[in-house]
């Protein structure tokens, strides 16, 4: 006769049930800790100057912001980035601006989402709005627009943007942001035509008294100027 017991069926279960708990509970407190550790260096980057220029640079995939822009936020995890830019800098007492003139915001366009820009931006190119629903941001933004002023389509070396303009406003509510009414322009950074990367961009501004909106967000050259330093397909 064997002097060893035999350990009942439902020990077993409750000890891996046990175990099962035990790693669940480490494995959330380590990514507590983890995402902890990111938002305090991220909070830090953000203070830091020469570090928010650093860190938005590498989002934007750029080598120099556009001129009369300044870097206030920037974010990169779990895969996905964001960043914006202003034309109001960050104040001396290390607190982020007001909402500036002209802001951009600059964000990773997850795979799902990438069907959803594309039928909007074509659907403003033929003026048919009715059809589709106004895509996703990312980031907390948001954007109420309203008519369709402009569009077009600018292919360079290592991607495309395709691009819609309409009057309307951008909120940011995190920083407490909310633009006056003027010009919202939704851009699709797209790494070839078919490409399976893609990043998304809303830069909103005044709206000038020139019908052909001449130097503003909606303007084709001031577009192609403002997007030059920056290459995410690179």
């Amino acid at each position: 006769m064997s002097l060893v017991k035999r350990v009942p069926f439902w020990a077993w279960i409750g000890c891996g049930c046990a175990g099962a708990i035990g790693a669940i509970v480490l494995g959330t407190a380590g990514l507590i800790f983890w995402m902890g550790q990111r938002v305090g260096d991220y909070a830090d980057s953000m203070i830091d100057p020469a570090e928010r220029l650093e860190k938005t640079l590498d989002v934007l995939h750029a080598d120099e912001l556009p001129e009369g822009y300044y870097a206030i936020l920037a974010v990169s995890i779990f895969g996905g980035e964001f960043a914006i830019l202003s034309s109001n800098p960050w104040g001396e007492d290390s607190r982020p601006p007001d909402v500036g003139e002209r802001n951009f915001f600059f964000f990773t366009n997850f795979d799902d989402d990438a069907e959803e820009w594309h039928n909007f931006l074509a659907d403003s190119d033929t003026g048919n709005m009715a059809s589709v629903d106004t895509p996703d941001f990312r980031g907390g933004t948001d954007a109420d627009l309203g008519e369709r002023v402009a569009s077009g389509v600018l292919d360079r070396d290592d991607d495309r943007i395709t691009w819609v303009s309409h009057n309307g406003t951008v909120e940011f509510e995190s920083l407490g942001w909310e633009s006056d009414e003027g010009l919202v322009t939704l851009m699709l950074f797209e790494c070839g035509v078919d490409g399976p990367e893609s990043w998304a961009g809303v830069w909103n501004g005044p709206a000038p008294a020139d019908v052909e909106y001449t130097g503003s967000v909606a303007d084709p050259a001031e577009i192609e100027s403002f997007v030059a330093p920056m290459h995410p397909c690179r």
